[in-house]
């Protein structure tokens, strides 16, 4: 039997809603709205599997002090939490599902990353990578020491922090122990000097995130929206003391 074309239903029938009187309908809709309607992290995940690798999105705000951040799919998600002052001043780079490589030399990041720093010439950067591949935690803190080695030499006017990997709550190669592994070799390089965050501890020592769960979407890998506010929040307080912004 042949279909209208994009209604989704057969010919001369209307859906449920339609078949109910007025204000039976109205209250129909208004509970699909409240009940049925998927997490803004939910839909934005979906969105962001229809082929959509990597992506770049502008500090909104005009302050002088923007923030460069650079990072795999939890900084994706940091994209959702866009309201309020949370991101106005923050340049987000990300590569779904990216590891170290993403910011290497013919890294699909990379280009991006260029882009943002010609547009803000005197914008610290902040890279947030290293959970994805975790299963060699050692041999990717090494990437990362190497792709922070490299980017400052070649752009010698920013100044390049790095954060270490959140707590995790899943199995296997993205392990809590694993996470904890590589952050290891990343505050013995970098822990005494201004430009390390510790993304790990404020996040478990606020309480926002717990290795059994909470402050997880359900993939157990992602933050929801209380963690992704306390990532930036914490990520715009220590490159403000870094760079002496005074906030």
């Amino acid at each position: 039997m042949d279909r209208r074309k994009g209604s989704g239903r057969l010919p001369g029938k209307k859906g449920f809603a339609g078949r109910l009187p007025g204000r039976t309908a109205l209250l129909f809709v208004l509970f699909s709205v409240l009940f049925c309607v998927r997490p803004r992290e939910t839909a934005f995940a979906q969105w962001t599997g229809l082929g959509i690798p990597s992506s770049v999105s502008y500090a909104s705000g005009n302050s002088d002090r923007v923030i460069i951040l650079a990072g795999d799919s939890r900084t994706m998600y940091l994209s959702v939490y866009s309201a309020g002052s949370d991101t106005k001043d923050f340049v987000l780079c990300w590569v779904n599902g990216g590891s170290i490589s993403v910011i290497g030399k013919n890294g699909i990041l990379t280009p991006l990353l260029e882009e943002a720093l010609r547009r803000y010439p005197e914008a610290p950067v902040v890279f947030n990578l290293g959970y994805n591949g975790n299963s060699y935690p050692r041999a990717n803190a090494g990437k990362l020491i190497r792709e922070y080695s490299r980017w400052e030499k070649k752009y010698p006017g920013h100044h390049f922090y790095i954060a270490n990997v959140g707590p995790a709550a899943a199995s296997g190669k993205y392990s809590d122990e694993n996470a904890a592994l590589l952050n290891r070799t990343l505050e013995k390089e970098y822990g005494r000097t201004p430009r390390y965050i510790d993304l790990y501890g404020s996040l478990l020592k606020s309480g926002t995130v717990s290795t059994q769960g909470k402050g997880f979407l359900p993939d157990r890998k992602h933050y929801g929206a209380a963690a992704g506010r306390r990532i930036l929040r914490t990520v715009r307080r220590r490159v403000s003391e870094g760079e002496g912004w005074g906030r």
